[in-house]
């Protein structure tokens, strides 16, 4: 339980590391500072925002050693308090997701390999040019024409930069 702004002036990652070292999985406030908020979530500390009177209930039972247990129960986004309160809490479901999946930035993105793959693989088939290829070597100087692969196949036949091209590639 945290006051308002919680997190303000705290905008490097080593604040957030330093509370997971700690064990705090997760924190529960008003508000949180924007940087502060961006850290948790790729570090995947858990922030939970809430009304003013829903913190303020939740800080009574907290400060009371028969009632100060709650429980987090992410995936249906509620705090369950010790005397049976319960207090929902809205969170992006991808946060939600990915918190619930254990996954950082990376492991999100490496979700979506195939969709990335596929475009991909639409895009560069569509522009050839973009696609890196090896370097082409003149036979007659010695040039290295990285470009030349990429125009193979895009130049018409007969078409004087056809012939401009192929001399390149002698």
């Amino acid at each position: 339980m945290v006051g308002p702004n919680f997190g303000c002036g705290s905008s490097r990652e080593h604040a957030v590391w330093g509370l997971m070292q700690l064990g705090i999985r997760a924190i529960i406030g008003t508000t949180f500072a924007g940087i502060f908020n961006d850290n948790a979530a790729n570090n995947g500390l858990l922030l939970i925002s809430m009304e003013p009177e829903e913190v303020s209930t939740l800080s009574a039972l907290a400060v009371d050693p028969t009632r100060n247990r709650l429980a987090i129960d992410l995936p249906a986004q509620m705090v369950l308090a010790a005397n049976g309160t319960r207090f929902e809490f809205d969170i992006s479901p991808l946060r939600k997701d990915a918190l619930v999946r254990g996954l950082d930035a990376i492991g999100t993105t490496l979700n979506q390999a195939d969709a990335i793959h596929a475009f991909e693989a639409r895009h560069h088939a569509t522009q050839p040019w973009l696609v890196p290829h090896t370097r082409l070597r003149s036979a007659a100087n010695g040039v290295h024409l990285p470009w030349a692969a990429n125009l193979r196949g895009q130049i018409q036949p007969g078409s004087s930069e056809r012939r401009v091209h192929e001399r390149l590639l002698i």
